[in-house]
């Protein structure tokens, strides 16, 4: 990884000053409504904490820096307008599983993938702490050069958004106890621009690797930083695709998991099976780690509150399987989790068959 911490000498109101000249000097071209909400107030520096990764060995601890209140927060929200709308032009990007799968139906018709075809996923390791800065921006810089007159700048020019993307990811200070730090590179999660600029980097990234492979996945979509493919053409050659990836950044690297040895592979929140000749299933996953925790029957919540949770769990476990044998396993699942979260039988099989009604038109 490239992320570095180094001690910060600042004080809140230096970092607001800062804050506070280059609104002045970068966004003379905004509405000056909307420039004025920007302007620091009432801060508070950002907080370093970590999320334990319980479902990995050793409980790694994923590194998190809550903004919330921060200076840069109102820029950086904007900004993450901004970028938001460029995700429409990435052609990997999946907004959720339920897209994915989607394209999957697209493209093999009847989930009949050839024989001997690889389902694959790949995992981009820590992402986020080791984007390049000056990379991500100019990916940024360059979709956005492309497409700009499908994109609401919000009165910014483009050199001005490259200046404010430059400041606010420099600018990730933050306090851990006492002491204040300032992240050095790759993207603090917990700003509000990390996902949008992560999958434009990554967009720039896989664009060039995958025009650059001889032999390209029949399939390719990824959210944020978890990747589906399909492969056909031979383990020999996606051995060779996967170096090929894993060669193309210095600070990118890529882990993955296949079909080959068990004929299945978990996706978000789906279990994705192939068969020797090809033909895909899914069903709903829940990982092992899983509370499984809901809104508890038994809470001070309005019941149609209640009602709704159920029956959406349901429809989640329809849309994440591919047959009514699947579905069953899928329902299952969700009766098991509503019953932990002391939902009664009759109120969860309400719940189910209200899921299953054609829906009024």
């Amino acid at each position: 990884t490239i992320c570095q911490y180094k001690s910060a000498d600042i004080t809140l109101a230096q970092f607001e000053a800062r804050v506070t000249k280059i609104l002045t000097e970068e966004c003379c071209g905004m509405d000056l409504d909307i420039r004025g909400v920007l302007y620091p107030k009432d801060n508070r520096f950002p907080e370093w904490y970590g999320l334990p990764k319980d479902h990995k060995q050793n409980l790694p601890l994923r590194p998190v820096v809550s903004a919330c209140d921060s200076p840069t927060t109102k820029v950086s929200i904007v900004l993450e307008r901004i970028l938001n709308q460029l995700l429409q032009f990435v052609p990997a990007h999946l907004k959720n599983t339920t897209e994915g799968l989607d394209h999957i139906h697209q493209d093999c018709p009847h989930l009949q993938a050839p024989a001997g075809t690889i389902v694959a996923t790949l995992d981009v390791v820590g992402l986020y702490l080791n984007i390049p800065i000056a990379d991500g921006v100019d990916a940024t810089i360059d979709l956005l050069t492309e497409h700009l007159d499908s994109v609401k700048t919000f009165g910014l020019t483009i050199a001005q958004i490259r200046k404010l993307l430059q400041f606010i990811l420099e600018s990730n200070y933050f306090r851990f106890g006492k002491q204040l730090y300032r992240q050095v590179d790759g993207v603090a999660m917990g700003n509000n621009l990390a996902p949008p600029f992560a999958i434009i980097f990554m967009n720039a990234l896989e664009t060039r690797l995958l025009a650059a492979s001889e032999y390209k996945p029949r399939l390719y979509k990824r959210y944020v930083d978890d990747i589906l493919l399909l492969w056909i053409h031979g383990k020999e050659r996606f051995a060779a695709f996967i170096a090929h990836l894993n060669s193309g950044h210095a600070m990118i690297r890529f882990t993955v998991q296949t079909t080959e040895e068990t004929g299945s592979i978990d996706y978000m929140d789906t279990t994705i099976s192939i068969t020797n000749a090809g033909q895909i299933s899914y069903k709903l996953f829940q990982k092992p780690c899983s509370s499984g925790l809901l809104i508890d029957y038994n809470s001070a919540v309005p019941f149609h509150i209640k009602k709704a949770v159920a029956q959406s769990q349901f429809l989640r476990a329809r849309r994440l399987s591919s047959s009514e044998q699947l579905c069953a396993d899928s329902e299952e699942m969700i009766r098991v989790q509503l019953r932990i979260n002391h939902y009664p039988d009759a109120f969860i099989e309400e719940a189910r068959a209200a899921s299953r009604r054609p829906k009024r038109t």
